[in-house]
């Protein structure tokens, strides 16, 4: 299984930060596998097809993910349907901290690990993320370094006509930082870097700009990009990133 070397973080950020390379565009990754499992009250919106919004499940993590990966396709392996989202043991607290949503991952976690696997663990609690022994109330996900595990927090993505694209936004973001890009571990074929806010785009267009990590700002950002029908959100100099990243 393959993964960026790099020590965890515990920030009131979306991700950990690295200086290594990512490994996450080898040439032996055949498959980019997301388990996911969610506690009662927090299912992600994203496994249920919508016929209001005329949408399959994880329709737009699946375009992004390929998107990223569209120089060398592998295959992506999503759940396809409810049944198959794992049971999250709800602990009862109402902040989740790096420590505790590991050691959630490490309980919960199914997939066998493969050389030529991708995992992508992704928690959807029913709580708010938490650093520094403090509650960060607009965090609406985490990347947890090279451990895989991506945290997803319910409360905060809520549940308005809008939550299934703002779950699924959050989720390609996370996805991205996961893999290394804007210079966290996937070297940039052009500048686009916004150094004032760590590995974030300084594309506002992108998802990966800083802006579209928090609750309110990315409502907006999904209204304007996501209802409109761009269903691919990384901007070209993200893509253009992970394409020589993958060797194209």
């Amino acid at each position: 299984m393959h993964r960026l070397a790099f020590a965890l973080l515990t920030l009131p950020a979306c991700y950990a930060e690295t200086t290594s390379p990512s490994t996450d565009f080898d040439d032996d990754i055949a498959t980019l596998r997301f388990e996911i499992d969610a506690m009662v009250g927090a299912a992600p919106q994203g496994a249920m097809s919508s016929g209001v919004v005329d949408a399959e499940a994880w329709d737009l993590l699946r375009v992004n993910v390929e998107a990223l990966y569209a120089s060398a396709p592998r295959e992506v392996v999503l759940p396809r349907d409810e049944d198959d989202i794992g049971m999250l043991a709800d602990p009862g607290a109402e902040d989740y901290d790096v420590d505790a949503l590991l050691e959630l991952a490490d309980v919960h976690r199914d997939s066998p690990e493969s050389d030529d696997d991708l995992l992508f663990h992704v928690l959807f609690v029913d709580g708010y993320y938490s650093a520094d022994g403090a509650q960060q109330p607009d965090v609406l996900g985490v990347s947890i370094g090279d451990t895989g595990v991506i945290a997803m927090f319910s409360p905060v993505i809520g549940d308005g006509p809008l939550s299934r694209f703002i779950e699924q936004t959050t989720l390609v973001h996370e996805v991205g930082h996961t893999v290394g890009l804007v210079d966290n571990g996937v070297d940039m074929v052009d500048e686009h870097l916004d150094d004032a806010h760590g590995h974030h785009c300084d594309n506002p267009d992108c998802v990966m700009y800083w802006l579209n990590e928090g609750p309110e700002d990315l409502r907006t950002y999904v209204q304007q990009y996501v209802t409109g029908g761009d269903a691919v959100l990384f901007d070209d100099a993200c893509l253009s990133d992970a394409t020589a990243a993958a060797g194209g």
